[in-house]
């Protein structure tokens, strides 16, 4: 169980409080948690020190000092902070250590070049930083369990996918699922698809093995060539029939008769 504050803002940088001469505003605000420490720094070219106080929710009016919130600026009490040959100061505030207890809210640090408090800021040179302070929260932090999983397929070498993402070909292993019910495809040229879930336990290895099906091959349908089917029809030959116009067998049949009867007569 680890405490954290509840503004995730990294506040490892040091944030740059500029304190010019003939200069005086406010540098944008930042959040933090009651309990950090807030690294201060700046540039004061005008002397040798900086005066450092502040005020804010149920502080006097003309500031405390930053690491004792029981000593007033207007009684003469600063947080004093030297300034090096190249003209920049940097201090390191740590609001768990401030000589009583700040609420959460929104407090103003006021850095000045002479130990001026809030009333007396005439003839100063300073600027101000808004802070936020918040309530610090208990959290948890959790690592991420994995669990893992060995595929294999018979025959080797089929596609695999896992809740339809491409994961390789079997055999292999994939190590980066989370626990719960995955769907496992594997696909072969060839073969029927195999579809299966399965369960993953963070920390444990799950296997799946997979005999693929083959898909039976269609027979395909043979077709004679026309040639073949014209020799091999059976040829019925239809007699030719008897002509029967009219007359035409009376004829013939009287002329043979007349034949007969000329011969019959030669005979005598």
């Amino acid at each position: 169980m680890t405490q954290s504050p509840p503004f995730t803002r990294a506040i490892a940088n040091v944030l740059l409080v500029l304190l010019l001469l003939g200069c005086a505003g406010t540098v944008s605000g930042l959040e933090a948690a009651l309990g950090e420490t807030i690294p201060l720094s700046g540039y004061s070219p005008s002397s040798q020190w900086v005066y450092l106080y502040l005020t804010g929710p149920n502080l006097p009016v003309n500031g405390v000092m930053l690491n004792d919130i029981t000593k007033q600026a207007d009684e003469g009490h600063f947080t004093r902070v030297s300034v090096d040959g190249n003209d920049y100061w940097s201090y390191a505030w740590n609001t768990a250590n401030v000589g009583g207890r700040l609420d959460a809210g929104t407090y103003t640090i006021w850095v000045v070049n002479g130990p001026n408090d809030r009333s007396n800021l005439a003839q100063a040179d300073y600027r101000t930083l808004s802070v936020t302070l918040g309530t610090p929260s208990i959290s948890v932090n959790t690592v991420q369990q994995y669990g893992s999983m060995d595929i294999a397929s018979v025959p080797p070498g089929a596609s695999v996918t896992v809740n339809g993402k491409f994961r390789g070909t079997a055999p292999l292993s994939v190590t980066d699922l989370t626990p719960g019910t995955h769907q496992v495809t594997l696909t072969l040229n060839g073969y029927y698809e195999f579809t299966t879930p399965v369960e993953i336990v963070a920390g444990r290895l799950s296997e799946v093995t997979a005999t693929l099906a083959v898909i039976p091959e269609q027979t395909p349908v043979q077709t004679a060539p026309a040639e073949t089917l014209a020799a091999t029809v059976p040829v019925t030959t239809v007699p030719a029939a008897t002509p029967t116009a009219d007359g035409l067998l009376p004829a013939l049949f009287l002329t043979g008769l007349v034949m007969i009867g000329i011969a019959g007569l030669r005979c005598r």
